[in-house]
C-alpha cells in the first residue's frame, strides 16, 4: 500500500500505517522477507502496524500517533 500511496486513517483501515505511527520503513528490518512463525505472517502482512522491535531505538518513541485536540 506504501508503494500506491494508499494511507490508514485510524487502525483497523486498509492502507498503510505509517502516516498513524507504523515505522516499518524506518525499522530497516528483514521481516517481509524472513516472516514470523515458521515464515507465515508478519506485522504488515495481517493488517497491523510495525512497532519497530528490531530498531536499535525500540522501544524510545511513541508507538501511534494521536490527533492533537
Amino acid at each position: 500500500m506504501f508503494e500506491r500511496n494508499i494511507f490508514a486513517k485510524k487502525v483497523g483501515d486498509i492502507g498503510c500505517y505509517l502516516k498513524i505511527g507504523c515505522v516499518g520503513p524506518s525499522t530497516k528490518a528483514p521481516c517481509p522477507y524472513t516472516r514470523w512463525n515458521g515464515y507465515i505472517k508478519w506485522p504488515i502482512g495481517v493488517n497491523s502496524p510495525c512497532i519497530g522491535c528490531s530498531s536499535k531505538d525500540f522501544p524510545n518513541y511513541t508507538l501511534f500517533k494521536e490527533d492533537e485536540v
